[in-house]
C-alpha cells in the first residue's frame, strides 16, 4: 500500500518485490472519506499462513502445496515409467531374506 499524489493505493509485488503486478485506487466509500482522502483507512490483507521471523509476507498456502503437487507430480511420472517397464518384461531384483517364496508373487500366466 502506498500513497501517490495523495491517494491512496493498494499495490501487489512479485519476484522478490521487484515486479509490479498491481496497483489499484483504493475508492472513498463515506462522505467523510470524499471530502478528505486522507481519512480513506488502507485494507488489511493477511496471506501468510505461517509466519516467519524477519519476513513479512511468512509462508502463504500456495508456497506450501506447490511442493507437494511437484512432488504428487513427480511420484506419478516414476510410477507411469515402472508400469511401462514392468509392461515390457524388465528384471526387477528382490531380497531373498524378505521374500521368502517369489513364485506366489508372480501373476499366473494364461496360457
Amino acid at each position: 500500500m502506498t500513497i501517490f499524489d495523495g491517494k491512496k493505493y493498494i499495490i501487489e509485488l512479485a519476484n522478490g518485490m521487484s515486479t509490479l503486478i498491481r496497483c489499484q485506487e483504493i475508492k472513498a466509500v463515506r462522505d467523510e472519506e470524499k471530502k478528505d482522502p486522507s481519512l480513506i483507512p488502507f485494507p488489511v490483507v493477511v496471506r501468510n499462513w505461517i509466519p516467519k521471523r524477519g519476513d513479512p509476507y511468512g509462508i502463504c498456502v500456495p508456497d506450501v502445496l506447490e511442493d507437494k503437487q511437484r512432488m504428487m507430480q513427480l511420484f506419478l511420472n516414476l510410477n507411469k515409467i515402472k508400469a511401462e517397464n514392468e509392461a515390457r518384461g524388465d528384471m526387477f531384483f528382490y531380497d531373498p531374506n524378505v521374500i521368502k517364496n517369489i513364485e506366489s508373487m508372480k501373476i499366473p500366466s494364461t496360457n
